[in-house]
């Protein structure tokens, strides 16, 4: 494996320990709370990951999927996961959708000049209600 790898590869190891030790502080002050984690793009990974593992809810917005590091997982199928994505998103689609939360939205953004235009979380609206509008 290369040097950048490697650093990559532990960077975001570093960055499931804290999500995992924040959550779990998190849960240890509000014992008697429903907790659900959200992110976006790498911090969607993060949360995806830690909610595979730890057994909260996530809902989160153009996350490439973390199964491939889930494989020691049981494949049960109980886990509240939502992975909303842009179906031209090439960065958020990364990995597949092994962990089944995948939920697409196919709205066209006619000016895009690139597929990056659909990985942005400014993309996404939401109604009156804070519902997303897909």
């Amino acid at each position: 494996m290369s040097p950048s790898k490697i650093c990559l590869v532990q960077k975001i190891a570093s960055n499931i320990k804290k999500l995992k030790n924040f959550y779990q502080a998190v849960q240890a002050e509000y014992p008697d709370r429903i907790i659900t984690l959200t992110g976006h793009s790498l911090g969607g990974f993060l949360a995806l990951y830690v909610a595979c593992r730890q057994r909260p809810g996530a809902t989160v917005y153009n996350a490439p999927d973390p199964c491939q590091l889930l494989a020691d997982m049981p494949q049960e199928r109980e886990l509240k996961l939502i992975n909303y994505r842009h179906v031209y998103d090439a960065m958020g689609n990364f990995a597949g959708n092994g962990t089944g939360a995948e939920v697409f939205s196919n709205r066209r953004f006619f000016l895009a000049r690139t597929p990056f235009v659909y990985h942005g979380i400014a993309s996404w609206r939401f109604d009156s209600n804070g519902k997303i509008e897909r």
